[in-house]
């Protein structure tokens, strides 16, 4: 899950012209870091996406890719990312996935700072290392009964 920090106050400084162009090239590099490593967009949510993929090594390069992209911007606005690998289905007959996992993922991101990626620590253990990452820190998340563990992962 991304999300832009502080998309409300953005909007009233910007005015809607310039948000609106803001969002779009927003829109367009963090679908493209989707894309590119083959990630898949489940929905938009407004001022963020929701997507999966088909492993947790491919999700945490595509929040990498995206925080770099933004950061290489002349501006560009603050994005959390949340990304955690877990259970979900198909709901009907639509492309949108549900599930404890997908809830877990969406309050992973809800936590995140400004600028960081979120992950739980689960997901990146049996990663071998392929990513930096800081201390891990318990979160309490809506609607969850237990703390997760999660890690920031370092992309600068």
């Amino acid at each position: 899950f991304t999300d832009i920090v502080d998309s409300t106050k953005l909007l009233a400084t910007l005015g809607d012209d310039k948000w609106s162009r803001l969002l779009a090239r927003h829109d367009e590099l963090v679908r493209g870091a989707i894309s590119e490593e083959g990630g898949e967009v489940v929905k938009q949510t407004g001022d963020g996406f929701f997507a999966s993929f088909e492993s947790p090594k491919a999700a945490i390069s595509a929040a990498i890719a995206i925080q770099r992209a933004l950061a290489a911007e002349i501006v560009a606005p603050d994005v959390r990312i949340g990304v955690h690998a877990g259970s979900a289905f198909r709901t009907g007959d639509s492309a949108d996935y549900g599930g404890q996992g997908v809830h877990v993922a969406s309050r992973i991101g809800g936590a995140a700072t400004a600028g960081e990626i979120l992950v739980s620590a689960e997901t990146v253990d049996g990663l071998g290392g392929a990513f930096r990452v800081g201390e891990p820190r318990s979160e309490t998340l809506k609607g969850v009964d237990e703390p997760i563990d999660v890690v920031s992962v370092q992309w600068r």
